[in-house]
């Protein structure tokens, strides 16, 4: 398919360069925010009440406020990994994604039994991933006829899949429909081939073209598609190019967004290796947005949001409703949400979500309850995110002033140009929507100028900087100060659990080997020894949890043989860890759920044979006879290391779970 940049279905004729910004206007702000993540200041406070108590009520008696409600379901999966992304996915199939559905229609069984659920009024529906349609066609019928049942969707409730192109066919599309979904979202990011390919797409503009239409014959009612900007060497002229084959297609709704370098990306090792060409700078990215707004309104677009351009059939109504203050309902592995002013968070470890599951639980890990100003700063952000601010209709209890915390800022936006008043309300100015992340973030960390404590998800209004992805925040463990770094008790009295282990054992063998008159590794040994195995048991605990028990018996066990018997038994503790994770595999579902246990006592085997070899050569060397000072300065050095080494794995555990990395 030929697609014409100067052709529009309304037959108007527009010419994308037509839009090039030649004025260069001075910026408002040093630097750009690009994602909504940065607007999340308002939950950079202390926590009130309890979330658990409020989170049991409104499921046992449902909820006194009466907000507009959405859901939000997240398949973790993917078949091809963008170069750009860090969401919370990971390389699967058809067949896992179908696995995984299963624990999903568990989920919305018990979802089924909520009297918040029970009362109904849910508008909209959005799968989100991860890549939904990677689902086979049954799985996809099964899982959304059944939260169609479970929240009790209307008819006319909007039921969004997000999607690859190479993912949907005639059969897929059909089944869709047939499901009851009625928009869709599809990953386009651009239609220059080339690009895609560096971006980690695999599909060709041609291909994309003939899937929009099939979509169409199929019965999708509105199709939107993503467009990204920003990419690496990218001119305005070549984003135009983008835009004028969008229009042509007559999409619904185009989402449009400046690429982000994210770290640990493939795109963002390209960059520091100069592999691939360098991102444009501010003034190339701020001319994309300024052309890309005005184009799109003159080729009939109306702006919905501050990166959604719709027609008339794209309501985008998931987006609007969590703008608007709005309920959001998560369901599925790391999906978070609102209930009220209750910020959830799902389980992001899949084995954990699981394990919820598998005791009749949803998969709510955690969450945070939000102060009056917080949640009011919230509904303030997210009406300038849909392109105005009205101080009488944002969210308030009648204990706060809305106007005079928010007075001075917008009187200082009024003078940048970027906001402008209008009846009773304010519109953000055309030069305001390139910068609307920047001014909702300025209105957002309100809430914590005044808290000197707040902490809680850091300081998102500064220069641009990595950002940790919304999935990967651990509500509320630091704000309630009840643990240490962010850790929990929990976590602290595992650590300690395992330091007095591994001291007990190290002083037990000592002792033993005083009788036999063997003598002890020098302390250093037992420092690295310790810390190592705590490294790897740490690690497996968090991230196969329900084997952390049985982790830390096999290390326990593997420890007592190699010290009290040498060589003739060093093999029995991989063979009996090797049979546990047999047993947990059965327990968990599936050999490959039980993979980091199982490596984790490969490496600690390995290194205890290592470091035995090691000692038993230094004990040959140096004929060191044993003492009691030896004895001391061992288990000294064990509990140190083991400390150290808790610590330490307790920090690769938080890294591994911020990275967006699944177990």
């Amino acid at each position: 398919m030929s697609l014409k940049t100067n052709t529009e279905p309304s037959g108007t004729q527009h010419k994308p360069n037509n839009y090039l910004i030649a004025r260069r206007p001075a910026q408002p702000f040093p630097s750009r925010l690009r994602s909504h993540m940065d607007t999340y200041g308002w939950s950079r406070v202390s926590p009130v009440g309890n979330e658990k108590e409020y989170w049991d009520d409104i499921h046992r008696n449902g909820s006194a406020e009466k907000n507009r409600r959405t859901a939000y379901i997240h398949i973790p999966f993917c078949g091809t990994l963008c170069t750009f992304c860090n969401f919370q996915r990971k390389p699967g199939t058809a067949a896992m994604a179908a696995d995984y559905a299963q624990w999903v229609l568990k989920e919305l069984k018990w979802y089924a039994q909520s009297a918040y659920v029970a009362q109904g009024g849910f508008e909209a529906l959005y799968f989100g991933g991860g890549t939904p349609s990677l689902l086979p066609s049954e799985a996809m019928v099964e899982l959304v006829t059944a939260a169609r049942q479970t929240l009790g969707l209307a008819d006319t409730a909007e039921i969004t899949v997000e999607s690859t192109i190479h993912d949907l066919n005639e059969e897929k599309l059909q089944a869709m429909v047939q499901a009851g979904v009625t928009r869709i979202s599809l990953g386009v990011q651009t239609f220059d081939t080339t690009m895609r390919r560096q971006l980690g797409r695999i599909s060709s503009k041609s291909t994309i073209a003939g899937t929009i239409a099939a979509a169409r014959q199929a019965g999708i009612q509105t199709i939107s598609a993503d467009i990204l900007y920003r990419l690496p060497g990218q001119t305005v002229e070549a984003f135009a190019d983008d835009l004028a084959c969008a229009v042509e297609l007559n999409l619904d709704g185009v989402s449009m967004y400046p690429l982000i370098a994210m770290p640990g990306t493939p795109l963002e090792k390209g960059l520091e290796r100069q592999s691939i060409a360098a991102l444009p700078d501010l003034q190339i990215e701020m001319n994309q947005c300024r052309m890309a707004h005005q184009y799109l309104a003159d080729s009939g677009y109306r702006q919905d949001t501050c990166t959604h351009f719709v027609k008339s059939k794209d309501k985008n109504l998931y987006a609007n409703i969590r703008l608007d203050d709005g309920d959001c309902l998560p369901i599925g592995c790391s999906a978070g949400g609102y209930l009220g002013p209750l910020v959830l968070m799902n389980a992001m470890n899949r084995q954990m979500y699981q394990g919820q599951i598998s005791a009749d639980k949803p998969g709510y890990m955690g969450s945070l309850m939000l102060p009056a100003k917080s949640r009011l700063l919230r509904s303030v952000t997210g009406q300038l995110q849909r392109g105005f601010l009205n101080p009488k209709t944002v969210w308030q209890d009648g204990s706060i002033d809305v106007e005079s915390i928010i007075a001075d800022k917008l009187k200082s936006f009024q003078e940048k140009g970027l906001l402008a008043p209008s009846d009773d309300h304010y519109k953000l100015a055309r030069e305001g929507w390139c910068w609307s992340y920047n001014i909702a973030a300025d209105f957002a960390n309100i809430a914590s100028q005044k808290d000197a404590g707040a902490d809680m998800m850091g300081d998102f209004s500064g220069a641009v900087k990595p950002q940790t992805h919304p999935h990967a925040v651990k509500y509320a463990s630091r704000g309630k100060r009840s643990g240490m770094y962010g850790f929990t008790i929990k976590d602290l009295s595992v650590l300690g659990v395992m330091c007095a282990l591994v001291v007990v054992v190290q002083f037990v063998a000592a002792m033993l080997l005083h009788l036999v008159g063997v003598a002890v590794i020098p302390g250093v040994m037992q420092f690295v020894m310790a810390f190592a195995s705590c490294i790897v048991m740490f690690v497996a605990l968090r991230k196969v949890p329900k084997a952390g028990a049985l982790s830390i018996m096999s290390a326990v066990y593997s420890m007592v043989t190699m010290l009290m018997s040498g060589s003739i038994l060093m093999g029995f503790g991989l063979v009996i860890g090797g049979v546990l994770g047999d047993v947990t595999a059965k327990q968990i579902g599936g050999i490959h759920k039980t993979a980091p246990l199982i490596i984790a006592l490969m490496i600690y085997r390995v290194s205890q044979t290592t470091f035995s070899k090691l000692y038993a050569f230094i004990t040959d060397m140096t004929q060191v006879q044993l003492v009691w000072y030896l004895i001391v300065l061992s288990i000294i050095m064990s509990a140190i290391g083991a400390v150290a080494g808790g610590f330490a794995g307790m920090k690769l555990s938080r890294k591994i779970t911020k990275a967006g990395v699944m177990a």
